[in-house]
């Protein structure tokens, strides 16, 4: 899903409170939900901010969310981004919605691999559900930063081949090897 928090064109890896049973996960008290919505973006994709705010915590937490930060906006809501590289803001600065706030990354132990965990709580958050996490995918739709519907695994990747002129067989047969070479004079 396209969104201008990031570059690129990613599909959601895990959705809002799908059951996550990792052991760490439990043990922190989130329960048996996902707590945010993670994003397959690739290693040092620069992250940005959804909506202006303060920036309330920057911390690194070996086991669990690694390199991570929330913020708050103006109307209380509070968005965490986790699993990042480094944090390139500091507690109590001010940003703008689409403030660089550091690159993505896989870091914090029990991360699976390369990824953005968006987290989002309410101004009222109910803390007996999910540790007071709501669905943010509603909210950045709203602000426009998804595109519209639900979001789409990303396409496949399709080889193509370059064209090349009926009367250029030699880049062929250098592409294919020596067994190129003999299949293109065995089928002249």
């Amino acid at each position: 899903m396209r969104s201008v928090a990031w570059d690129g064109d990613w599909s959601r890896s895990q959705s809002f409170d799908s059951p996550d049973t990792r052991w760490w996960y439990v043990q922190q008290g989130f329960g048996a939900g996902h707590n945010g919505v993670d994003w397959a973006v690739p290693n040092d994709t620069p992250l940005r901010a959804i909506e202006a705010g303060t920036i309330t915590e920057v911390a690194y937490h070996e086991v669990g969310y690694g390199h991570h930060l929330r913020w708050v906006t103006p109307e209380g809501y509070e968005w965490l981004y986790a699993h990042m590289r480094r944090v390139d803001v500091s507690e109590g600065q001010w940003v703008d919605q689409g403030t660089y706030l550091g690159p993505s990354d896989f870091s914090g132990i029990g991360s699976s691999g390369p990824h953005l965990h968006v987290g989002l709580r309410g101004p009222a958050p109910n803390w007996s559900v999910l540790n007071g996490y709501i669905d943010p995918e509603p909210r950045m739709t709203a602000i426009g930063f998804l595109g519209h519907g639900s979001p789409q695994p990303a396409p496949a990747w399709t080889p193509s081949l370059p064209s090349i002129p009926p009367n250029s067989l030699l880049p062929v047969a250098l592409a294919l090897g020596g067994a190129g070479l003999l299949l293109l004079v065995l089928s002249d």
